[in-house]
């Protein structure tokens, strides 16, 4: 040993930055001579000042190995090393090889983090391990843990997730009590490691990406294996042990898995818990569950076969979705619940649903290519929004009068489905149905139906007519889109709308009855009909929005009955050969249509005869005063609308509110009816002369301008 304490200020200069609170008067430098190399080790008084602690491994000179002492004197006294302190040996690259003295009862955080270690004999009478205390050591290729050792921490020896983490092979004593978490996270060689009997749970990441960890025993005692804890490792099989009650969050996502039989002990498995095992074939739920959570085995390309013990109440989103070797799978009667998309994607051929499920969920079957037929069974009251959407070979489909309720695009993007019948449950076909259903030939709606939603059938370009029920109100907008085989329709009584492209594209449409209950074709309506020859607006219609017929490049003959001039929004006939088209209007308001355009436009005029009735007045009202004063406009024409003015004498000279009135006090009452459909009637006229007797309209003993005006607004009828 040489150059002692001539060094303890060079040595208290070098350490002043480093995070620990050492005494000058504690610190101190020892140098030893091992096979006639020098070696440099940085020491530190810990606080019962008779042990020390390693706080500075070698900085100047690189060495083949290094052991640290049971002991070191200073100053003739003699100290116990019993920790490597944190960050001793951090990042090191002059260290090949280390032994520790079994007097180490400690090792600190990052005492060895990022070092280039490559063996380490670790000591003999070590009781922790602190946080990231090897985190991303490069060389070293196994760790054996001797008994006693009761603590490993937080990502202690969390590899660095590259080719340089070389870990293989891990031995942890049985008096181990705690790992922390990520503690073996990302060391890519690991192969082997054994989980101590007195270990309670594996907690969050443990050995998350250890990809070439194919196997391990887990101990019984063993309750909880928590989130991510062998997430994308290589794990090919596994035995879970009867004490085990939990499995966290995306427990063995991405695992290489093969079959999973859970004991009836686990109570709870976490979202994604088995998700993305590409080898995973079997999979049998415990029993102690109720519920299988979302994304279970979601992606699982291989599973095949699947048991669900009776007590699962709930199974949730796309928890079997994307299993495209699933071909059937049997529900137990406990179901109450399915989530969202629960077997979307998968391969299943036939599911057995309990009587138990009222409802088929949302998304469900969602693009179930395999699923070719299906009866749905009579205790469901509801097939959810998207529930058969994208099932391609589904070509038979059997709807109960059950069910009360089908949601928006429950059966869209069903190519082979050919025919269907809609239950008389059912009083609305919601908004994309049917849509591009390309081989529905045949759609019966029942008499309960009243709505048909937007989009319900576009694009079922195999439909060639369908039989709308005259309890039909509403058609939604683009209902028939792109339905390019259909060559006829009759659109119901009691439809006031024809909504925003309900027929767009239909380009074989040649026939479309219009009700006279129609009010309004809105934009797009008819656009790209391309072999409508004719169309027949009924007289009721009082606007045609935008581009409604664009495009109908073979439209030649237009009926309006319309008595008054339809608004037309910009383009409603772009691209129509109106100069070769003829436009047939009532002939008693054929001028008023050449006056406008774009019906000016047209090349043909006719004056409708046959067929048209000649236009009728509302009848004349009648102007009757009451026997207390008020006066009554009325008129028997259903649904007219009485127009009043009146004109009256100058009663007298006003001075305030009160007013001198005449003996004979004159009142003129002029009106006219109007209606949908009818002329404006002749006008009625009357004069009623009051005597002042009567003047007390209003009945508070004084004749005054409240009296005028109450008479006058009576008859106004405000």
């Amino acid at each position: 040993m040489k150059r002692f304490l001539s060094l303890l200020l060079m040595v208290m200069l070098t350490i002043e930055a480093w995070p620990y609170d050492f005494s000058s008067k504690h610190t101190f430098y020892v140098e030893e001579i091992l096979k006639d190399e020098e070696i440099e080790l940085y020491y530190a008084i810990n606080e019962d000042g008779n042990t020390v602690s390693v706080v500075q491994g070698p900085e100047t000179y690189s060495y083949p190995f290094v052991e640290i002492p049971d002991y070191v004197t200073n100053n003739g006294k003699q100290y116990k090393v019993t920790i490597i302190g944190a960050n001793a040996f951090s990042g090191t690259s002059r260290l090949d090889s280390l032994k520790m003295s079994d007097n180490i009862e400690i090792i600190q955080s990052d005492a060895f983090g990022g070092s280039y270690v490559a063996r380490i004999e670790f000591s003999k009478g070590l009781k922790r391990i602190c946080d990231a205390a090897f985190s991303g050591i490069r060389n070293l290729t196994s760790v054996y843990l001797y008994e006693g050792l009761e603590y490993i921490g937080r990502f202690a020896f969390q590899g660095s997730g590259d080719v340089f983490s070389k870990l293989q092979s891990v031995h942890l004593p049985e008096s181990l009590m705690e790992i922390g978490e990520w503690a073996f996270t990302n060391n890519h060689n690991l192969v082997e490691i054994n989980i101590p009997k007195n270990i309670k749970e594996i907690k969050e990441a443990t050995f998350i990406c250890c990809q070439a960890l194919k196997t391990i025993v887990l101990p019984e005692g063993l309750k909880v294996i928590a989130d991510a804890a062998f997430d994308t490792t290589g794990l090919e099989n596994i035995t879970f042990p009867s004490s085990l009650t939990e499995i966290g969050y995306h427990a063995f996502q991405g695992t290489k898995l093969q079959k999973v039989v859970l004991p009836n002990s686990v109570k709870l498995m976490g979202e994604g818990c088995f998700n993305n095992c590409p080898q995973l074939e079997e999979i049998v739920f415990s029993s102690g569950m109720t519920v299988i959570p979302r994304y279970a085995v979601g992606y699982c390309n291989k599973l095949t076969k699947v048991t669900i013990p009776f007590g699962i109440t709930t199974i949730g989103e796309l928890a079997f979705c994307g299993c495209k070797l699933l071909s059937s799978i049997t529900l137990p009667e406990s179901v109450i619940e399915l989530g969202w998309g629960t077997f979307q994607g998968s391969g299943l051929q036939t599911i057995i649903l309990p009587s138990s499920l009222t409802y088929i969920g949302a998304y469900m079957f969602y693009d179930c290519t395999n699923l070719t037929t299906y009866t749905i069974p009579s205790t469901i009251r509801e097939i959810k929004g998207g529930a058969f959407n994208g099932c391609v070979n589904l070509s038979q489909i059997n709807i109960p009068e059950s069910v009360e309720s089908i949601g928006e695009s429950a059966f869209s993007y069903c190519s082979e489905l050919a025919q269907v019948t809609i239950p008389a449950s059912i009083s609305t076909i919601s908004n994309g149905c049917f849509g591009d259903c390309k081989n529905l030939k045949e759609v019966r709606l029942p008499n309960s139906v009243t709505s048909i939603g937007s989009n319900a059938f576009s694009g079922c370009s195999s439909l060639t007519s369908i039989d709308i029920p005259n309890t039909v109100k509403s058609i939604g907008g683009g209902a028939f889109y792109e339905c390019s085989a259909l060559v006829s329709v009759d659109i119901p009584k009691g439809v006031t709308i024809i909504d925003r492209y309900v027929f767009c594209d239909c380009k074989n449409l040649t026939s479309v009855n219009i009700p006279n209950s129609v009010n309004s074709i809105s934009e797009y309506a008819f656009q790209g009909c391309s072999r409508l020859a004719s169309i027949s607006i009924p007289y009721n219609v009082t606007s045609i929005d935008k581009e409604a017929f664009r495009d109908c490049s073979l439209l030649k003959d237009v009926y309006c009955y319309s008595k008054n001039v339809p608004f037309t929004g910009d383009d409603v006939f772009t691209n129509v050969p109106l100069d070769v088209a003829t436009l047939h209007v009532p002939y008693f308001v054929l001028d008023k249509y050449k006056a406008q355009i774009p019906w000016s436009q047209f090349g043909y005029f006719d004056g409708m005869t046959e067929g048209i009735e000649e236009p009728v007045k509302c009848a004349t009202p009648t102007i009757t005063m009451l026997a207390n004063g008020n006066i009554k406009v009325e008129c028997v024409t259903e649904g007219a609308t009485c127009v009043t003015n009146v004109t009256t004498d100058q009663p007298g000279t006003t001075h305030d509110e009160e007013i001198c009135l005449n003996d004979i006090f004159n009142f003129t009452v002029t009106a006219y009816a109007t209606a949908n459909g009818y002329d404006d009637s002749d006008v009625a006229k009357a004069t009623f002369k009051l005597e002042k007797t009567v003047y007390d309209v209003n009945g508070d003993g004084t004749v005054n301008i409240r009296d005028v005006v109450q008479l006058v607004n009576t008859i106004l009828g405000q």
